[in-house]
C-alpha cells in the first residue's frame, strides 16, 4: 500500500513539474527590438595555419543572450554558402546552406557552436588567407556576425614509406608532409635546404642509414615537427607537446650527418645515433633546438659527435643520453624541465657501459654549457664495475646542477643552487602556463658573463640566434647571449 502511495506521489511531482516548465515556456518573452543583441564569446575563430585539403579539428565559441528577454534566430548562413569551406554546427544541428532554422535563447541562457573546415588545395607556396562570416539573423531582422579565418598549406604528401636510394635535394617550397617514413638507405646522402619544413604524422620516423645534411640558416631555419596545427585546447597547441611523431634514428652504418639551424620537437625518441666507429664523426649539430620528447631527447651510443651552440630540453627520460663513444659539447643549453608527466631521468646521463656491456667513454667534455633541471641533481654519471673502461669526462666554464664536487675533471664550473638569487628554471623566461619554454637568461642568472672567452671565440662568437658574445661584451654559459653584461 505504501509503495502504491509513493508511486502516486512521484507521478504526481512528475506531473506538476512538467506543467510548470511548460508554464514558464509560454510565459517566456522573446524580444522583436533591434536593440537586444546576442553577445559572442569571440568576434573571430581563428584556425592559423591548416593543411590544404585535409580536415581540421573542432574549435567552439558561445553565443550568450545577456537580455532580459529570450530572442530568436530565424536564421543562420554563412556568406561563401556552399563555397565555405568552413563547417558549422549550432546547438548541435549542422548548419546546411538551404535548410531554415529557429534556433531560442531564453534570457540569460546561451548556445553553442562548434566549427571544422578542409581548406582548398590552392597550388601556391605560400599559405593562403581564408576569410567567410557567419550571420546570424533574429527576429527582429538585425544581423550580427562571427568572422571565419584561417590560412591553408599546401603541402608534398609522402604516403607507403619513402625510400630515398640515392642523393638527394629536399626543397623549402613547400612542408612535406610524412605519414610513414622517410628512409635514407646506405650510400645515399639527403641534403635539407634552409628553410625545409617536415610535417610527420603520428609515429612516423626519419630513419638514416647513409647521411642527412641539414643545412639551415638562421633566419631560415629547417623545421621538423608533428603534423597536427591545430590546438588541443583554446590556449595550447599540439605543437607543444611530445609524442607527436617518433624522431630521427641515425643507424649503425651512417656517419658524416650534420644539422645547422634546425627545430626538432614534439618527438618520442628524440634523436638516436646508434653504435659506430668511434674515431669518424657520425654527427655534427650546430645552432639549434632538440625540444620535447617523450624519452631521451639525445641519445649517443658509443660513437663520435660533436654538439655547439645547441638548446637539448624537456626529455621525459634525459636530456642527453651518452654510453660510451667520444663527445665534445660547446656552448649547449641542457635544461630538463619536463612538464608532462613524471621524469624518470635527468639532464645529463652518461656511462661507459649500457646494458651490461662496457662501452669505454673515451671523452665527454662539456665547456661553457648550461646543465640544469627540476630537481638538485640533474647530472649522472655511472662507471662500469670493471675498472679497466675508459671513463673520461671534463666539465670547464659550465654551470652545473649538481652537489658541488672538485676533482681534475672540473674546472672553473659554477654551481646552480639555491644558494644563488635564482637558480634552476629562474635562471631562464618561462612561462610555464603557456608552455612557453623560452631559454633565454634572466639578467640574475649566474651564468651571465661566465664563459670563458677564449672557448667563445675559437668557436662560437656569435650564440645560436647570430647575437655577437665578443664585442665589448662579456660571453654567457650555454647557446644564448643576453644584453645584461659589458665588459
Amino acid at each position: 500500500m505504501k509503495k502504491v502511495v509513493l508511486k502516486l506521489l512521484i507521478g504526481t511531482i512528475i506531473v506538476l513539474s512538467m506543467k510548470v516548465f511548460i508554464s514558464c515556456m509560454a510565459d517566456e518573452n522573446f524580444s522583436v527590438s533591434p536593440l537586444d543583441k546576442l553577445t559572442f564569446s569571440t568576434d573571430t575563430v581563428k584556425f592559423d595555419t591548416v593543411i590544404s585539403g585535409q580536415g581540421t579539428h573542432t574549435v567552439a565559441f558561445e553565443i550568450y543572450n545577456q537580455n532580459k528577454n529570450g530572442l530568436r534566430i530565424t536564421k543562420v548562413w554563412k556568406d561563401l554558402n556552399e563555397k565555405s569551406p568552413f563547417r558549422v554546427a549550432v546547438n548541435g544541428v549542422y548548419i546546411a546552406d538551404d535548410m531554415p532554422t529557429d534556433f531560442s535563447i531564453p534570457a540569460g541562457d546561451s548556445l553553442k557552436v562548434f566549427l571544422e573546415m578542409t581548406p582548398p588545395v590552392s597550388g601556391k607556396v605560400q599559405p593562403q588567407e581564408i576569410i567567410d562570416h557567419l550571420n546570424f539573423q533574429l527576429e527582429s531582422n538585425t544581423v550580427q556576425n562571427v568572422v571565419l579565418q584561417a590560412y591553408g598549406q599546401d603541402v608534398e604528401v609522402k604516403k607507403n614509406g619513402w625510400i630515398i636510394t640515392e642523393d638527394t635535394l629536399l626543397s623549402s617550397r613547400i612542408p612535406y608532409q610524412i605519414y610513414d617514413s622517410i628512409v635514407v638507405q646506405k650510400g645515399a646522402t639527403v641534403t635539407l635546404s634552409a628553410g625545409t619544413r617536415l610535417y610527420f604524422h603520428n609515429n612516423a620516423k626519419f630513419i638514416v642509414y647513409g647521411t642527412l645534411k641539414a643545412a639551415g640558416e638562421i633566419r631560415n631555419p629547417i623545421l621538423m615537427r608533428g603534423d597536427r596545427l591545430g590546438n588541443i585546447f583554446t590556449d595550447q597547441s599540439y605543437d607543444q607537446l611530445p609524442g607527436q611523431w617518433h624522431g630521427i634514428e641515425f643507424k649503425g652504418e651512417s656517419y658524416g650527418n650534420y644539422l645547422n639551424c634546425c627545430d626538432i620537437h614534439g618527438t618520442s625518441v628524440g634523436i638516436i645515433c646508434d653504435s659506430s666507429d668511434v674515431n669518424v664523426e657520425k654527427i655534427k649539430i650546430e645552432n639549434s633546438i632538440l625540444h620535447n620528447s617523450n624519452n631521451n631527447c639525445l641519445q649517443l651510443i658509443n660513437c663520435k659527435s660533436f654538439i655547439g651552440n645547441t638548446q637539448v630540453s624537456n626529455g621525459k627520460n634525459n636530456c642527453v643520453y651518452i654510453a660510451g663513444g667520444n663527445h665534445e659539447f660547446v656552448h649547449c643549453t641542457i635544461g630538463s624541465f619536463y612538464a608532462f608527466d613524471i621524469r624518470s631521468g635527468v639532464a645529463l646521463y652518461f656511462a661507459n657501459y649500457m646494458d651490461n656491456t662496457d662501452m669505454p667513454l673515451y671523452n665527454a667534455s662539456f665547456r661553457n654549457c648550461i646543465i640544469t633541471g627540476l630537481s638538485d641533481d640533474e647530472l649522472l654519471g655511472e662507471q662500469s664495475q670493471n675498472n679497466d673502461v675508459e671513463f673520461n669526462y671534463f666539465f670547464q666554464n659550465c654551470l652545473l646542477n649538481t652537489p658541488k664536487f672538485e676533482n681534475e675533471n672540473v674546472e672553473n664550473c659554477l654551481w646552480d643552487t639555491e644558494d644563488n638569487s635564482v637558480c634552476r628554471e629562474q635562471n631562464f623566461q618561462f612561462n610555464v602556463e603557456q608552455l612557453d619554454y623560452s631559454f633565454q637568461l634572466d639578467s640574475l642568472s649566474i651564468a651571465v658573463g661566465n664563459a670563458n672567452k677564449d672557448i667563445t671565440i675559437q668557436y662560437y662568437p656569435e650564440d645560436r640566434l647570430g647575437v655577437n658574445r665578443v664585442n665589448g661584451t662579456l660571453p654567457d654559459i650555454g647557446c644564448y647571449q643576453s644584453i645584461y653584461f659589458k665588459e
